[in-house]
């Protein structure tokens, strides 16, 4: 079977795997514990002068039965405090459950039993996206528990922070240091030390023809789901979507707005699956050959 590679591989031993990729992203993060303090110190606004522990792709599960967390990034620093870095390259429509899991798993492995809960650390949950999770435009978000109608918050060390890599920096982007780092995310530019530093070990990682090539194999998987996106998924979305998004709006008798419900679903998740396909390398005319939006929608994404 011939292998269909995105458009920035093609014929081309020299094309470099990106760091939204997974396997790059937790790789370059484990393997440069320096670079991940002040990545980290940057999007939390801490002080973070080292990290005593990094563990990449580890995967946790508190039974059999139970739905197993694959975390890209784990890290301690010198203060105790925890940190999950995820790359976020799909739109993925329920992050804030998916966060609360996550909170869940990474606690239950914070702290033994018949230890104080004065010994439950602070955890961070940080989660790069490569699309606009509130769209808003804004480059950060950050999520404590607060009292509602209140300013008060709930002493629980519980910090969520979720960049937007297409942020609106030229309405927003006050920071110039995290707007680097969104530039870098976003298309690859590189204009600080950070980012600088970063595009080196992505480069280092893609000078490792054994790691490049397992890299490849994953964005290969995507590339082989994309392939037959409008034969199988895209038609299975539709039933679900409908099925949804239909339910729920003629349960509140409004028809007009049923038949729209409909439509926006349907759109909803094929723009998903064009986003995930063009950040996996595709060109915006293969796009929207697999997935009947134009081009100009493309742009837009």
């Amino acid at each position: 079977m011939k292998h269909l590679l995105p458009d920035h591989y093609s014929n081309d031993h020299h094309s470099s795997v990106p760091i939204t990729n997974s396997i790059v992203f937790s790789h370059v993060l484990a393997n440069n514990p320096d670079l991940t303090a002040r990545l980290l110190s940057t999007l939390t606004s801490l002080s973070i002068s080292s990290l005593s522990y990094m563990e990449p792709e580890k995967s946790s599960s508190s039974s059999p039965d139970a739905k197993a967390v694959r975390f890209d990034i784990l890290a301690k620093d010198d203060l105790n405090r925890l940190y999950d870095v995820e790359m976020q390259v799909y739109v993925e429509r329920k992050l804030g459950r998916r966060i609360r899991y996550y909170q869940s798993r990474m606690d239950s492995h914070s702290l033994t039993k018949g230890k104080s809960y004065a010994l439950l650390p602070d955890r961070y949950i940080l989660f790069l996206c490569l699309y606009d999770p509130f769209n808003d435009g804004k480059p950060i978000s950050e999520f404590v528990t607060q009292k509602k109608g209140e300013t008060d918050t709930l002493d629980d060390g519980s910090h969520i922070i979720i960049v937007n890599c297409l942020a609106d920096l030229d309405r927003y982007g006050d920071n110039e240091d995290l707007n680097c780092i969104i530039r870098y995310f976003k298309d690859g530019t590189v204009s600080d030390s950070l980012t600088m530093e970063l595009d080196k070990a992505v480069k280092e990682f893609n000078g490792n023809g054994k790691e490049r090539m397992t890299a490849m194999t994953y964005e290969e998987e995507l590339i082989h789901y994309g392939r037959n996106v409008r034969e199988d998924t895209i038609a299975e979305m539709k039933d679900q979507v409908r099925k949804e998004i239909g339910d729920r709006v003629l349960n509140e008798g409004i028809d007009i707005g049923k038949q729209q419900g409909i439509e926006q679903g349907i759109d909803l998740g094929i723009e998903s699956v064009a986003l995930k396909l063009r950040n996996s390398g595709f060109s915006n005319d293969r796009v929207s050959e697999l997935t009947g939006l134009s081009v100009e929608r493309i742009d837009e994404l």
